[in-house]
């Protein structure tokens, strides 16, 4: 087990009211405490680094497959009302846990559960597959998801592998998933957040208690980014559901890049709320979309941004053409200044709602701490607060010419059509 000594000394940094402090064990597991002592609840997540990247050839899927898994064989404790979750990104998996503040420390207990050693059952592994497969079936009668998914496949062929995951359709046997978990399970690899009226002490002795004796594995390295894409013009998918949808996007700044940022606040410029030039040309103007909206999606495996609306399946080509006139014109003429004064209050508005809420903060933090490592050094945790209210009509301008000359575009054409 570690001693106290092993971790870095905590530096406490008040943010939001709440004093944060950061810190790591000998063995490499990083640690973030918001100790927030007004709050009426604990919330603690501890993020995995298992890339997509990792799965077996044959075994798209299983990383999805294994939390499942670990979630539905969690050890119950009904009276204390602690509530599990967990999901699977291209980067991580990230496990939660949350409570009430009488029962603070055995949230953190009950998450830190989750990463014992386990033998997974024939049984067990069949249900959850059977609840991934009807997951993944049921994604493909989804206008949205459909383009989404097309989308980054046509940014990220390797992606294609999340259309129909190999571990949903083919046996996987329990000595496969054990060994997959054994081999991922590193202390290294994980970054554990708590927040809520706890101690930084406590819960330290609590994560030495679980992982202090675990030992590393080979250092992490950023993920293989996958085969490059080559632009195709415009792919156009055909589903049985009612609604369509149109996807537009790029490859992306990761959350370390200077860029990124500058990507937030052009994509609420752009696409995110009531005011910003998509919603106002294709909702008020023309009428020919049912919602619009916009993403930055952190990643370093896959970092990609997009735009997504859906409609009626004979406007999507004029929904496409749109878009892509408004992108070419965020890459012309800069931002008004009101324009941008709106795109950064919202940035603002975003984080600030995430760093108050304890289970939005935790989930940020910690899957932080593994996609940009250097905020549990230099204290940057809520850096990209400050760093957006900077962000001029300049950047954004530039930014566009750069990032978004050549996007993918996704049609997909639901029965409306017919």
């Amino acid at each position: 087990m570690a001693s106290a000594a092993a971790l870095s000394a905590p530096v406490p940094r008040t943010t939001g009211g709440c004093v944060e402090r950061c810190a790591r064990l000998d063995n490499g597991l990083r640690l973030i405490v918001r100790e927030n002592p007004q709050a009426t609840t604990v919330a603690a997540t501890a993020a995995l680094a298992l890339s997509q990247a990792e799965e077996p050839p044959a075994g798209h899927g299983l990383r999805e497959l294994l939390q499942m898994c670990i979630l539905a064989s969690a050890p119950a404790d009904p009276q204390k009302g602690i509530v599990l979750d967990a999901a699977t990104e291209p980067d991580y998996i990230v496990f939660s846990a949350r409570g009430s503040d009488r029962h603070g420390l055995h949230v953190v207990s009950a998450l830190l559960r989750l990463f014992g050693p386990r033998d997974f059952g024939s049984d067990l592994i069949t249900a959850q597959q059977s609840l991934l497969r009807r997951f993944a079936e049921a994604q493909q009668e989804i206008a949205a998801a459909v383009a989404s998914r097309a989308g980054l496949a046509a940014l990220y062929p390797d992606a294609a592998n999340l259309l129909k995951p190999a571990a949903a359709y083919r046996p996987v046997a329990a000595s496969t998933l054990s060994a997959f978990w054994r081999q991922a399970l590193r202390p290294n690899r994980l970054a554990v957040a708590v927040s809520g009226p706890v101690s930084m002490e406590d819960v330290r002795r609590a994560l030495e208690d679980v992982a202090g004796a675990w030992v590393p594995g080979p250092d992490i390295g950023p993920p293989p980014s996958g085969r490059r894409a080559h632009p195709q013009g415009i792919v156009r998918l055909r589903i049985g559901s009612e609604e369509s949808a149109v996807w537009v996007g790029v490859r992306g700044p990761k959350p370390d890049d200077e860029d990124y940022p500058v990507a937030i606040v052009g994509m609420m410029a752009l696409a995110h709320g009531m005011g910003s030039r998509l919603f106002r040309r294709l909702r008020d103007e023309l009428g020919v979309t049912y919602a619009v909206s916009g993403r930055v999606v952190a990643s370093r495996s896959w970092p990609h941004m997009y735009v997504a609306a859906t409609c009626e399946a004979a406007d999507t080509p004029r929904v496409s053409g749109e878009i892509q006139k408004e992108l070419q014109r965020m890459a012309r003429e800069d931002l008004s200044p009101k324009e941008l004064e709106r795109a950064r209050n919202m940035a603002v508005l975003n984080l600030e709602q995430v760093r108050m809420s304890n289970w939005q903060a935790v989930h940020y933090l910690s899957t932080l701490a593994l996609l940009n490592p250097s905020i549990m050094s230099d204290g940057r945790t809520w850096a990209i607060v400050e760093d957006v209210k900077t962000v001029d009509a300049g950047q954004v301008k530039e930014f566009f010419a750069r990032w978004w000359d050549r996007p993918s575009v996704v049609q997909v054409i639901g029965r409306g059509e017919e």
